[in-house]
């Protein structure tokens, strides 16, 4: 049966929303609540524009849902608009956040500081509403990415020559929506995503050591978990927290 699976989010007030949308070899639309959240079934045929109209109208939907039902969104949304003087916790080091507005149009700029654990977004005057928002959060993941890279790389590169030994030659911290990590065996290139440094260690542990297993073995096969379980024996429970958790980390 064809069939292709997307997580899609969007935000009720403050909430953000993870949805399951399934593309499938069938005629009808449906839209469900379950208890991990909001599923979409639909055609696979459907035509781009088509597909893009009918995710529009499956958010109003949920919206509604969710306005009749309140409770649902302590069961599966949670805040990921940060506002001026939440605290990040990146790393396991707490980070106050810190949104300054501009005194005139200068270019937006963030910047973050060790000494003081603090990151400051600096955003022009006059941003306002949705505009603002994605913004705050391009700017935040920037500085993020920037700030954290060499952490990050030292310790995938440590735990390879601790484990693997392999031909891992280049290390990426970049935002993504679907993947938590890639590996490219060919260029042994590895790309870590940096809504990880919000996970608890083990569960970013996990998701390194998972990529630098595909240097070795580029599928999932017996070999490949083995390989995984050989560095980290309770992978499992990291694994199953991912999928549980996974969508309450975001910028």
């Amino acid at each position: 049966m064809r069939q292709a699976i997307e997580t899609h989010k969007f935000f009720i007030g403050a909430h953000a929303i993870a949805a399951t949308l399934y593309w499938e070899r069938r005629k009808s639309v449906r839209f469900s609540l379950t208890a991990k959240g909001p599923v979409m079934r639909a055609p696979y045929s459907l035509p781009l524009q088509s597909r893009t109209e009918l995710i529009a109208q499956f958010e109003v939907w949920v919206t509604h849902s969710v306005s009749q039902n309140a409770h649902l969104l302590s069961r599966w949304g949670y805040q990921a608009r940060w506002r001026d003087g939440d605290v990040l916790h990146l790393m396991g080091i707490p980070f106050e956040l810190r949104i300054c507005p501009l005194r005139d149009q200068l270019r937006a700029h963030g910047r973050l500081s060790f000494d003081t654990q603090q990151i400051q977004i600096h955003l022009p005057k006059g941003t306002s509403g949705k505009q603002r928002i994605e913004l705050q959060r391009r700017i935040l993941r920037q500085v993020i990415a920037k700030h954290f890279y060499l952490r990050v790389h030292q310790r995938v590169f440590h735990l390879h020559e601790r484990h693997f030994k392999a031909n891992l030659q280049r290390v990426t911290l970049r935002y993504a929506h679907a993947r938590w990590g890639s590996c490219s065996p060919h260029n042994g290139h590895i790309m870590i995503n940096t809504r990880l440094l919000l996970a608890p260690k083990p569960v970013r542990e996990y998701v390194i050591i998972h990529e630098l297993a595909h240097l070795w073995y580029p599928n999932h096969a017996k070999a490949f978990w083995h390989a995984v379980r050989q560095v980290m024996p309770d992978y499992e429970s990291h694994k199953h927290w991912l999928q549980q958790h996974g969508a309450t980390l975001d910028f």
